[in-house]
C-alpha cells in the first residue's frame, strides 16, 4: 500500500489510480466525521465530496510537518461540516403565528403573560 502522502500527491496531479486509492483509504473516515457533525446522511455525503474536492485543489499546499494527511483531511472535513451547520437556516415565523405556536397555556398571549406575573 502506498503511503498517504504519495496518494495525496497522485490526487493533486490527477493520477486516476492514486486518486481512487486516496478516496478509498479515507472515504469512511471523512464520511464519518461529516455525519457525526451534521447528523444527516445526504448533507454528510455532500460535505465528504467537497472535502475530497478541496484536498484535490489544495494538495500542493499540504505540509507534512504540520500533521498527517489523514489529520489534514479530517480537519478539512470538520471545517466544511461546521460551515454547513452554520449555513442551515430555519424558516422564519410570522410574529402573529409565533404567539399561537408559543402560547402560555393559560389562554393569555406571551406578551400579556409576562406582564401579569
Amino acid at each position: 500500500m502506498p503511503p498517504d502522502d504519495l496518494l495525496l500527491a497522485g490526487l493533486g496531479t490527477g493520477d486516476a489510480d492514486l486518486s481512487a486509492a486516496f478516496v478509498r483509504r479515507f472515504q469512511h473516515r471523512v464520511f464519518g466525521v461529516a455525519l457525526t457533525v451534521l447528523g444527516d446522511v445526504r448533507q454528510a455525503e455532500d460535505v465528504a465530496q467537497q472535502a475530497f474536492e478541496r484536498a484535490w485543489r489544495h494538495a500542493s499546499v499540504y505540509d507534512p510537518r504540520r500533521g498527517s494527511v489523514g489529520a489534514w483531511l479530517v480537519t478539512i472535513t470538520h471545517n466544511l461540516a461546521v460551515d454547513a451547520v452554520r449555513a442551515r437556516r430555519t424558516e422564519p415565523v410570522d410574529p402573529v403565528d409565533m404567539e399561537a405556536l408559543v402560547g402560555t397555556g393559560d389562554g393569555s398571549s406571551p406578551s400579556t403573560a409576562s406582564t401579569a406575573r
